[in-house]
């Protein structure tokens, strides 16, 4: 969490100094983070809503629109986005952070889980 903090220091604030920054979330976990983070530097496009399904989504065209201009897209990451690679070549990956791919991973070994 604390070099997602410093990450986001660094890419946001130094674009602030131009006006607000666009940042596009792809989690609503990490929308409410941003918005914590970034107070009235950033704008922060919750790209989900509150009623999409983070497993499932889709980002349609209109969604994309309301993307445009964004400086930085944060992404859950660990593969939950099947959408990403398609995102990145659009937007270009140096725009595209996976926040969760700096968070390790715990196994679960219980069957029940599966």
């Amino acid at each position: 969490m604390k070099k997602l903090m410093l990450v986001f220091s660094f890419l946001v604030f130094p674009m602030s100094l131009m006006g607000k920054t666009k940042v596009v979330s792809l989690h609503p976990i990490i929308t409410d983070i941003a918005k914590k983070i970034g107070g009235e530097q950033i704008e922060v496009v919750d790209l989900l809503g509150s009623s999409a399904n983070v497993h499932s989504f889709s980002p349609t065209p209109s969604a994309l629109k309301k993307a445009t201009g964004a400086e930085l897209y944060l992404a859950a990451g660990k593969g939950l986005e099947s959408y990403l690679p398609k995102l990145e070549e659009m937007v270009g990956k140096s725009k595209v952070i996976e926040v969760g791919n700096s968070v390790t991973s715990i196994v679960i070994k219980d069957e029940s889980f599966t």
